[in-house]
């Protein structure tokens, strides 16, 4: 037994001295037992902290923006594909649709359109639209909302004409409103044929912006004066109230409010 337990030291600490000797297990009075490990993949870099401050000055100024507002119009004979290729020059030159009237009047086409488009590009936008539309007179100018006729100095009416269709009607709406300093925001007229008459039906409807000052009960009776016993029609003025008044404020002007009948 004792033969065994020698042999055993023996065989023990002759490979104690084995590992000792490769390195594996640290002699007495190292300071470390194991080597580190050294990994397959390079060390990270220490992690270093930027300021906001500084993360905006490696990206650079902002650019201010230089898009700016323009009204185009063009009118032609009408077409088909006319809007698509309108659409189609103004998105290839960085512009953007903000408000538009489309509208066929007899056999021409009319189109105005808000545009943001960038002030170094509207010039070649202009010309680019001119050439796509050779038999269209095309118009370009350069505006902005100067917040005139607020919701907050002005009152919107909405006015409808109905009845015979005859000359002067819209002349004598446009002189009742006139000395109340009224503005019309929108105005659309069709005439429409009215077999059961044996006459043609004329209409109009138009947003019409006055001051807060002035009553309607005035504006409504120089309309009846004017144009309702004149010409024999039926009128109706309203006040339009609430997000819708506050919505009409932001509809531009329509330039095509039917001339044939001035």
């Amino acid at each position: 037994m004792r033969f065994l337990l020698g042999l055993s030291r023996t065989f023990y600490g002759a490979l104690h001295k084995q590992i000792v000797a490769g390195g594996t297990i640290a002699p007495r009075g190292a300071t470390t037992a194991i080597p580190p490990a050294r990994s397959a993949f390079p060390a990270a870099p220490p992690l270093r902290w930027a300021s906001v401050a500084a993360a905006s000055a490696c990206a650079g100024p902002t650019a201010p923006g230089l898009d700016k507002e323009y009204v185009l119009t063009l009118v032609g004979k009408d077409r088909i594909g006319a809007v698509h290729d309108f659409t189609v020059e103004v998105n290839k030159h960085g512009g953007n649709f903000e408000e538009s009237r489309m509208v066929r009047l007899g056999g021409e086409f009319a189109i105005m359109s808000l545009l943001t488009v960038a002030d170094a590009r509207i010039q070649e936008l202009e010309q680019s639209v001119q050439k796509a539309f050779p038999d269209y007179t095309v118009a370009c100018r350069l505006t902005r909302d100067t917040g005139e006729h607020s919701v907050e100095a002005y009152r919107m009416l909405q006015l409808s004409v109905e009845g015979p269709d005859q000359k002067g009607i819209v002349r004598a709406v446009t002189e009742s409103l006139l000395p109340f300093q009224a503005h019309v925001e929108s105005m659309e007229t069709e005439t429409v044929p009215a077999p059961f008459a044996g006459w043609p039906l004329f209409r109009m409807n138009a947003l019409v912006a006055v001051p807060k000052q002035v009553s309607m009960e005035d504006v409504d009776q120089a309309l009846y004066r004017n144009v309702e016993d004149r010409f024999d029609l039926m009128l109706d003025l309203t006040p339009v109230r609430g997000k819708q008044a506050r919505r009409a404020f932001k509809r531009p002007t329509d330039a095509a409010a039917a001339a044939t009948h001035s």
